[in-house]
Formats: structure tokens, C-alpha cells, sequence
């Protein structure tokens, strides 16, 4: 290339620019340009349109699974939320069932006795205490099965064969290295 324009500059002489048909090479050279230019826009057209049309549409695919995973994820929250509510309001209606019981006993047992009184408030509080775990440890265990669930498929979703290698790398070399 370099000679070549070398060799042009050199025959431009007495002459003039060297032509070609009469039209000098720089003006051959463009077309020339131009023609290849237009021949690689032709040739890539096709897979570049078909490209880009396969692009946009893994895009709106993704975006309408984000979306989907959006609703799920706030009717989830919506169900715990409710849940949560009913607990609430059925813990709440257990308190006030269990002072109404242990007011209506200790009343009750007040003539009786004054130890039997008390024994009978500790039991009840005890009750009242258990069923308040039992409804917490209950909403817990769903709260983190629902949890474990969407991560699940978080992970199923966005980890690739390639993050797994790596991942599994990561550990035996970890554990090589507790090994030691």
C-alpha cells in the first residue's frame, strides 16, 4: 500500500496526478471504497436484521418473566401479610380468651384458695406463651419454606453451568485449604 502511493507520488511528475480512464486514482479508490462498503452492508444485513430482531425478543421475554416473577413475589407478600394479620388477630383473640378464663378461675378459686388461685394463672400464662410460640414458629416456617422456595429458583434461573464450575472450584479449593 505504501509503495504503491509511493509509486504514485513519484509518476506525478511534469504529468500531473496518474489517472485511470481519465479519472484520477484517489477518485478510483473511493468508489472502490464505497463498492466494498456496499457489498458488506448487503452481505451482513440479513443476519445482523435477524440478529437484533432475536436480541429484542429475548429481551421482552425477560422482561415479561421479571414482571411475572414481580406479581408472584408481591401475591406472596400479600398472602403473608394476610397470614400474618389472621395470626395476629387470632394471638390477640387467645389473649383475650385466656384473661377472660384466667379472671372467670381466678374469681372462681379466689374463694377457694389463694394457692390454687396462683398455680391456676401460671398454667394459663404458660398455655398462652406456647400457643404465642407455636403461631410464630408456625408463620416462621412458612415465611422461610416460601423463602427457600424463591431462592431456589432465583438460583435455578440465574446460575449458569459456568458459575457452577466455578462455585464447586471455589469450594474444593476451600476445602482443601481447611484441610491444611
Amino acid at each position: 500500500m505504501v509503495a504503491s502511493r509511493i509509486a504514485l507520488l513519484l509518476s506525478e511528475g511534469a504529468e500531473g496526478p496518474a489517472t485511470f480512464l481519465g479519472l484520477p486514482y484517489p477518485f478510483w479508490q473511493t468508489l472502490n471504497f464505497l463498492g466494498f462498503i456496499a457489498l458488506v452492508v448487503w452481505l451482513l444485513r440479513k443476519p445482523l436484521v435477524q440478529f437484533f430482531e432475536t436480541r429484542r425478543q429475548q429481551v421482552a421475554e425477560t422482561l415479561r418473566k421479571a414482571e411475572e416473577d414481580r406479581d408472584r413475589a408481591q401475591a406472596v407478600a400479600k398472602e403473608v401479610g394476610e397470614r400474618l394479620v389472621l395470626i395476629e388477630a387470632e394471638i390477640e383473640a387467645l389473649r383475650v380468651h385466656a384473661r377472660e378464663q384466667a379472671e372467670a378461675e381466678q374469681k372462681e378459686i379466689a374463694a377457694r384458695a389463694v394457692e390454687e388461685a396462683e398455680r391456676v394463672a401460671v398454667r394459663a400464662r404458660a398455655e398462652l406463651d406456647a400457643r404465642v410460640r407455636s403461631a410464630k414458629n408456625e408463620l416462621t416456617t412458612y415465611a422461610a419454606n416460601l423463602a427457600v422456595e424463591l431462592a431456589r429458583e432465583l438460583v435455578v434461573k440465574n446460575v449458569t453451568p459456568d458459575d457452577e464450575k466455578r462455585l464447586v472450584a471455589e469450594g474444593v479449593r476451600s476445602l482443601g485449604g481447611e484441610a491444611r
